[in-house]
């Protein structure tokens, strides 16, 4: 069984450290059963859906960091919220410290890869069947 509170932990450390890295104010990171995540500029809070983290761990931090890029984008450069070039060099950046690349599906991973190539889930998080042709 999937113990919640320990990827909760481990993905606001990844977070925090992110947040640090970049100066950014503080950010509080929350965790719940929602469809889908939110960076909310005006509360300075990140949503991250229950569903995004109990799949493939890398999953989980991409959608930790590709919310805190919104802030990003928001405190280091004064632009909006759209996911335009700048910010996928920005979560793609950032990406790679993990090892992970998103293969985009316009705004959002289509898929995952690590740095060589090799798919780590598909979107939502899914694993990768063993048996899939990559």
């Amino acid at each position: 069984m999937i113990d919640i509170s320990l990827i909760k932990k481990d993905l606001t450390e990844i977070g925090k450290q992110i947040i640090k890295e970049n100066n950014l104010s503080d950010i509080e990171i929350q965790f719940k059963h929602v469809r889908r995540g939110r960076a909310r500029r005006k509360t300075r809070k990140i949503t991250i859906p229950i569903w995004a983290i109990t799949g493939v761990k890398a999953y989980g931090i991409y959608y930790v960091i590709h919310e805190i890029v919104h802030f990003i984008k928001y405190d280091l450069y004064n632009l909006g919220d759209y996911h335009g070039e700048l910010f996928k060099k920005i979560e793609t950046s950032i990406l790679k410290k993990y090892n992970i690349k998103s293969i985009y599906n316009k705004a959002y991973a289509k898929y995952l890869t690590d740095l060589n190539g090799n798919k780590i889930c598909k979107k939502y998080g899914e694993a990768i069947d063993f048996y899939e042709k990559v």
